[in-house]
Order: structure tokens, then C-alpha cells, then sequence
């Protein structure tokens, strides 16, 4: 992919106009404009920039997604509550056979 497709994918994964980035670096609007026309030398600072999110987002990829994260923890907290449960009821049975 060249660098103005993943110029694209980084602004729209991130979010990003070129005015943000414009403010974030301290230059126009304008000057982030002309730097990054499909035909122009493709700044440094930005390569660089596109470079660290795609491995930012590629080491994001490779733990464990949300959606099982999210599952695996409701399930801990379903083995916890059944646990309780137990312990409870075992305590109640203990009283009441006392």
C-alpha cells in the first residue's frame, strides 16, 4: 500500500483531519495539505508517524480481542457467583443440620 492510501487509513483510524494534525504539529492546515499530496514527497515525520500506529495497532491485533476478554471475564464472574452460591448454601445445610 503506498504512502497516501495509508496516510488515509491512519486519519480515519485515528479519527484525524488534516486540521488536527495541522494543530497537533504546529503548522497550517494548509501546509499539511501540500505535504501530503498523492504526488508529493511523502514528509518523514509522518511516515514515521504511520509507521508506529500500524504497529501499534498490529501488536493491538494480536491480544486477546474484546469481545473474548469480555466473555472470559464474565465467565470468571459466573464461576465466582456459582462458588459463592455453593459456599452459602453449604453454610445454610451446616446450620441447619446443627
Amino acid at each position: 500500500m503506498n504512502w497516501d492510501k495509508r496516510f488515509k487509513s491512519f486519519k480515519k483510524e485515528m479519527g484525524y483531519t488534516n486540521e488536527d494534525i495541522a494543530n497537533i504539529i504546529g503548522l497550517n492546515k494548509a501546509s499539511v495539505n501540500n505535504q501530503t499530496q498523492p504526488n508529493a514527497k511523502f514528509p518523514s515525520w509522518l511516515k514515521l508517524s504511520i509507521v508506529i500506529h500500524e504497529q501499534m495497532k498490529e501488536k493491538a491485533e494480536n491480544t486477546i480481542p474484546e469481545k473474548q476478554l469480555n466473555f472470559i471475564k464474565e465467565g470468571v464472574k459466573e464461576g465466582v457467583r456459582e462458588e459463592i452460591k455453593k459456599a452459602l448454601l453449604s453454610k445454610k445445610l451446616k446450620q441447619i443440620l446443627d
